[in-house]
């Protein structure tokens, strides 16, 4: 059995590493011994679960092997997206992902922020020549920009670098989401 992830050897020290698909270049090592299968974070910001080879080992047999997950930073996770085997269709989903995933997310804490009248209301305006694109009646009402930032920080466990262009590009491709899903 090799060890080339030392904090998956520590926390899962029956698994054999040598059973590992490849793991994406830039994904960090976040394997928990309270997790049920050992983790890393991808570069997309996404966290990749690879559980037992064998169905048996798993603690649920019945599951997946492969799943990629948003983590939310409040420690749970919602929409987790199961794979069976091809590991190179379920990373090129997961680099390509994390805008939808944002977008959900944006919308949820948009809805919270402005209320169901004034969502209603920002959304029908939005379909008006007034506001076209890109103009957003959002920021009639609040600093989109905050709530946007607000939604990578729960997806992602920490604010986006807005510094970094490729995060940057992720936040532009978010917001094109939903505004295409509330069209």
């Amino acid at each position: 059995m090799s060890c080339e992830w030392p904090l998956m050897a520590r926390e899962f020290p029956d698994f054999d590493q040598s059973t590992l698909p490849p793991i994406p270049v830039g994904a960090v090592e976040t394997s928990w011994r309270n997790d049920t299968c050992p983790s890393f974070r991808l570069a997309s910001g996404l966290y990749l679960f690879i559980d037992y080879l064998a169905p048996a080992l798993r603690e649920h047999p019945e599951g997946f092997r492969l799943c990629v997950k948003a983590l939310h930073s409040s420690g749970g996770g919602d929409d987790c997206f199961d794979v069976e085997s091809d590991y190179r269709a379920l990373y090129r989903w997961a680099e390509s992902a994390l805008p939808a995933i944002l977008a959900r997310n944006f919308d949820a804490h948009l809805r919270h922020e402005l209320g169901a009248k004034l969502y209603v209301e920002m959304v029908q305006r939005n379909r008006t020549s007034a506001y076209a694109w890109p103009v957003c009646a959002s920021h009639d009402h609040c600093d989109a920009n905050m709530v946007m930032y607000a939604a990578f920080e729960e997806i992602l466990g920490e604010g986006p670098d807005i510094d970094d262009a490729a995060v940057m590009a992720t936040w532009g491709d978010a917001w094109s989401e939903w505004r295409t899903l509330t069209a």
